[in-house]
Order: structure tokens, then C-alpha cells, then sequence
């Protein structure tokens, strides 16, 4: 765990006889050269001047990765473009994903630039070798489906003997009315709602829906699709290698709401598959995570949380940080378990991310300490390029 203090070009190739090859992960937040220079980094730069700049850096990390290693890099809509273009030369093959974080709202805000309000920001995901580079799925929670309507009343049975029902029937009934009409006039429709969706939680597994199966399904289950259309109201199962049985009922498959429902942060909760827009992490009320405070450019530290759950899947993977500062990469892997190496040539006080990093190792409570159980501990080492850099570089 390291945190170096000088020129980012200086330190990534000072590391690279150490730990060339060894980096899983790097996350950078990089000048966005928007024009606006009022930020410590020079952020003003002409084009040219910026895309050789940030060619310089990125050349450097891709000797740092591993092979099975990516590099995620965040991005406004000034240079993102151009930024990809860059990327697709230094990581040839290597494009994974370009996804769209939702960073603002534009209640609040007073709209100063031509166009429509920018509220998104992007992630640029390359790997160094994407045939080696391993996703680790994602899932975000979601409300309640209500396709998820029918429930086999006796699941433990054999398949042969289920017999289902209706789901708002049974809530019903189990709150003492005789018809789902009565409990909702009587509960009120959003209660009676509130009702089925838990119920629907809690018992996930024998609470389904119908799908349809396409004509590109497998030939046993196209074949089980006509014998089950011949055979209206019998329940039929299709046994696959490694994966779960499917049922048939009527030429549609029984699709059972567990497959939705997973834990999150602790949290029972209904579940999609994460697409390449962001829209779940909110980015108010971060200005405290971490003890430390910054104006402009502070990252949720959810965000960083789901970065490193998608592109680490070890403990002592490396995950590297060549913009780091007020150190929510660090403080994240930290919290996470991860090593990480974090550079920062800017002056923070206060709110730099080595203090940051004490307040973690103290048991640090905010972010994402709650969702992983963080208690506190480790240590990390601190420091500096020797102060004749300049002459070094020379």
C-alpha cells in the first residue's frame, strides 16, 4: 500500500521495474481539459498539448498491468471522444465498455451551458489483454416486478403435483379479504402493493412468472415446448448440465422470482443486471466521506466500490491510482481489502489523502464502511519522489 507524493510521469516509471505487470486494476480521474483552469491540474491545455500528456501516462500504465489487468478511466464530454481514439491506439483489442455515470441532476443548478444540461460522465474500460480480462457481474437493486404474479402454493412437492395461484389472491386472503378488489379498497392501493412485494421477497423461490421461449432456444426445449402445449395445465422439467432444471407449463417457461432477488450491502432486495448506464449512485452528500473535504472532482465512494468488485476478484490484487487526490480509490480499496498504490502531486492539508487514509485505518464510518463491515486497521507507506526530481528527469 503506497502513496506517493511527486510528478505522476515520474513515480509510474520509477514503479515500472518493481510492478510492471503486476497491476489488476487502474482507476484514474485525469484533467478533463474542459477549458476551466481554475482546478490545482492545469486544465486548459490545448488538445494536442493534452492528448500527449495523457498518451505519455497511459503508455506507462499499460506496462504496470497485468495481463488479465484493465484500466478504467472517467471523463467529461469535452475530450471523451478524443480520449477514446487514444486509447484504441495504446490498447489495441482492448475495448471492454464505455459507460455513462449519472454525476448531477440539473434541479438546483443554473443551466450556463449552451446545449442540453450535461449530467452524465463516462467511464472508458479497456483491458490489456480483453480475452484474458474476467467480469465479475454486477447487480443493482430495482422495485418489485409485478409480471412475478403467479406462485406454486406447494413447492416442495414433486413438480408433477404444484399447483399455483394467483400472488395478489393469496396476499389477500392472508390479510382476511375475500377478493383482491376488497383488500385493495380496504388497505389502500400503494399498502396492498407494499404487502405484495414483500411477500414476493420472501418467498422468491416458489413465486414465478411466465416467460416466452423463442424460437433460438435449445432443440430439447423447443421439443418440451410442443409436448407441453399438448398437454395444457401439466407441468413439465428439463434437466440441464450445470445449470438449474427449467419447467414448462403451457409452452412457457416458469421463471421463479429468486432469480431476481439477491443481497445487497446487507439488504434483501430485487435485482437487474447492471447495464453501461449508471443511474443508481448518488453523488450528493459525499462532501464528508473519508473526513476530507473537495470543491470539485470528489468521486462517491460507491462508485470506486463497483469499479474494483468488477475488474478484482483477490484480495491482494493491486488496484492503482495515478490521480489520487483526496483518495477515494485508496480508501476504497483499503476498506475492500485490496493493495493499492496511489500518486498525488497536488497540496490538499487537510483533506489530503494521506490523513484520509489514517481515518480509514481508525474505523472510518462513512461511504461504504457499512456495506462491507468495515472495523478498521491495516497501514499503508508514505512517500515522496527525492526532491531533485527535476535534475533526475534530466
Amino acid at each position: 500500500n503506497l502513496i506517493i507524493k511527486g510528478n505522476n510521469l515520474l513515480a509510474l516509471h520509477t514503479l515500472k521495474t518493481q510492478f510492471r505487470g503486476q497491476v489488476k486494476l487502474i482507476y484514474i480521474d485525469p484533467p478533463y481539459n474542459t477549458g476551466n483552469d481554475s482546478f490545482g491540474y492545469n486544465d486548459a491545455f490545448s488538445r494536442s498539448t493534452w492528448l500527449t500528456f495523457m498518451k505519455n501516462r497511459l503508455e506507462i500504465a499499460r506496462e504496470l498491468l497485468s495481463q488479465d489487468g484493465a484500466i478504467v478511466v472517467q471523463i467529461s464530454d469535452m475530450q471523451v471522444g478524443y480520449l477514446q481514439v487514444l486509447m484504441d491506439e495504446i490498447f489495441p483489442e482492448g475495448f471492454i465498455n464505455k459507460v455513462t455515470v449519472k454525476t448531477r441532476s440539473p434541479s438546483g443548478f443554473k443551466t450556463v451551458n449552451l446545449g442540453v444540461f450535461e449530467s452524465a460522465e463516462y467511464l472508458l474500460i479497456y483491458g490489456k489483454n480483453r480475452k484474458l480480462w474476467k467480469y465479475n457481474p454486477q447487480f443493482e437493486a430495482t422495485e418489485y416486478d409485478e409480471n412475478y404474479s403467479f406462485q406454486v402454493t406447494n413447492i416442495d412437492e414433486p413438480y408433477s403435483k404444484w399447483k399455483i395461484a394467483n400472488i395478489k389472491e393469496v396476499v389477500a386472503s392472508q390479510h382476511g379479504y375475500k377478493s383482491v378488489r376488497t383488500a385493495k379498497k380496504e388497505l389502500g392501493e400503494g399498502v396492498f402493493l407494499a404487502e405484495l412485494a414483500q411477500y414476493t421477497l420472501h418467498n422468491a423461490q416458489s413465486v414465478f412468472r411466465f416467460t416466452e421461449i423463442n424460437p433460438d432456444a435449445g432443440k430439447d426445449t423447443l421439443e418440451l415446448k410442443d409436448i407441453s402445449l399438448k398437454n395444457p395445465g401439466k407441468v413439465f422439467m428439463l434437466e440441464r448440465d450445470n445449470l438449474s432444471p427449467r419447467y414448462i407449463l403451457n409452452g412457457h417457461e416458469i421463471t421463479f422470482y429468486a432469480n431476481k432477488v439477491r443481497e445487497l450491502d446487507g439488504n434483501l432486495t430485487p435485482t437487474t443486471m447492471l447495464t453501461n448506464i449508471w443511474t443508481d449512485i448518488p453523488w450528493e452528500g459525499i462532501a464528508a466521506e473519508g473526513g476530507v473535504k473537495l470543491k470539485k472532482g470528489k468521486k462517491p465512494e460507491r462508485l470506486l466500490r463497483r469499479i474494483i468488485e468488477m475488474c478484482t476478484d483477490k484480495p491482494n490484487d493491486i488496484v492503482l491510482d495515478f490521480y489520487l487526490g483526496s483518495g477515494t480509490t485508496a480508501a476504497v480499496a483499503h476498506k475492500m481489502g485490496r493493495q493499492y498504490i496511489g500518486i498525488e502531486q497536488l497540496e490538499y492539508g487537510d483533506n489530503d489523502s494521506v490523513v484520509r487514509l489514517q481515518n480509514v485505518i481508525k474505523g472510518d464510518k462513512s461511504g461504504i464502511s457499512k456495506a462491507v463491515n468495515w472495523q478498521g486497521g491495516g497501514d499503508f507507506i508514505y512517500c515522496e519522489l527525492m526532491k531533485y526530481n527535476e535534475a533526475f528527469m534530466e
